[in-house]
């Protein structure tokens, strides 16, 4: 028990001293090397010797300059001078930390790879996936794919080993280019609902008008998702479709179907869809009343319909909803 505790002691003092030593180098080398990084950076000024890392504490103090420049600085000159110093001095080290053990080392070398885009290092990258990586490690060798080597990730996504969120499948399409995004979007069916999900929120956020004529041939899926992708990517980008593509869908047992049906009428003129904005106010559902009557108060048409329904119905529930959304709209005016 005295030689274990022993042991023990010794170790933490050994291991005390070491982590000194490392502040100490990143300390010094911080302090003696910021003005030559600066004219590095900026001015593309030759390496020194004294600039080329050497030890653990020079190592980190690099990765943390590198990579308060590339955070701050959109200059592509200032990434391509630290792309190419790290490249040629901690290259080495980061493909000795993706055969490391720890999981925690291999994912720091995995991130400053992609932030400082070593392509040297992607063979080794990729070789990790045909492994038993993390989830982390996956989706981060998978972004470096996409930017750095321009490669096809539709086998991991379309397939996925380990199950992405829906935020990570989003910054994936987001990171693809517009043509890999309309190929995937033309094998929706074949990809993880959730995936489904992110792709269509995706191109909602993007709003490209390209996208209208692809959203209209999801309504004719027969997987209700997509059906609601579609009427949801219609209705967010204000697309205009046919009223004979949008009635079933005013009628439909899905209350979600209903609702976006009601916000898609609301880009075709009034007179056409009257009858169909004032069957969505009677709606048993709260949300598709509430968007019938948002859709129709966005003309002065539907206004003044909407102030005549609610002297002359019947209906309580419709009639407070369209009372409400009425005084918005007209208080939004003033």
């Amino acid at each position: 028990m005295f030689l274990f505790l022993l042991l023990m002691y010794l170790y933490l003092v050994l291991n005390n001293v070491k982590i000194v030593k490392q502040q100490k180098q990143f300390a010094t080398y911080l302090e003696t090397q910021e003005s030559s990084w600066l004219q590095y950076v900026l001015h593309g000024a030759a390496v020194t010797t004294e600039m080329i890392p050497k030890n653990e504490g020079s190592y980190r103090a690099v990765e943390t300059i590198g990579s308060r420049y590339f955070r701050l600085a959109k200059d592509v000159e200032i990434h391509t001078r630290i792309s190419e110093f790290t490249e040629q001095y901690l290259a080495a080290r980061y493909k000795k930390q993706l055969r490391s053990h720890l999981w925690s080392v291999r994912m720091n070398a995995l991130r400053y790879i992609g932030m400082f885009g070593l392509t040297s290092l992607l063979p080794e990258c990729r070789q990790l996936l045909k492994g038993n990586v993390s989830k982390e490690e996956r989706f981060e060798i998978i972004k470096l794919v996409i930017l750095y080597a321009h490669a096809s990730v539709f086998e991991e996504i379309v397939n996925p080993k380990q199950q992405m969120t829906s935020s990570e499948y989003k910054q994936l399409f987001m990171m693809l280019k517009n043509k890999e995004r309309f190929a995937l979007f033309a094998q929706l069916e074949g990809i993880p609902p959730l995936a489904q999900q992110a792709l269509i929120e995706v191109f909602i956020q993007l709003r490209d008008p390209q996208m209208l004529q692809a959203a209209e041939q999801l309504l004719q899926s027969e997987w209700e998702e997509l059906r609601i992708g579609g009427l949801k990517l219609l209705s967010e980008m204000g697309g205009v479709v046919s009223l004979e593509t949008l009635e079933p869908f005013v009628a439909s047992p899905s209350f979600v179907e209903r609702m976006y049906a009601m916000k898609s009428l609301s880009a075709i003129p009034f007179e056409a869809t009257k009858r169909f904005l004032e069957q969505g106010l009677h709606d048993e559902n709260w949300h598709v009343r509430r968007q019938a009557a948002i859709s129709l108060c966005t003309s002065e048409q539907g206004k003044m319909y909407t102030k005549w329904f609610i002297k002359e119905s019947n209906d309580r529930y419709a009639v407070e909803m369209a009372s409400e959304i009425l005084k918005l709209k007209e208080g939004n005016k003033q």
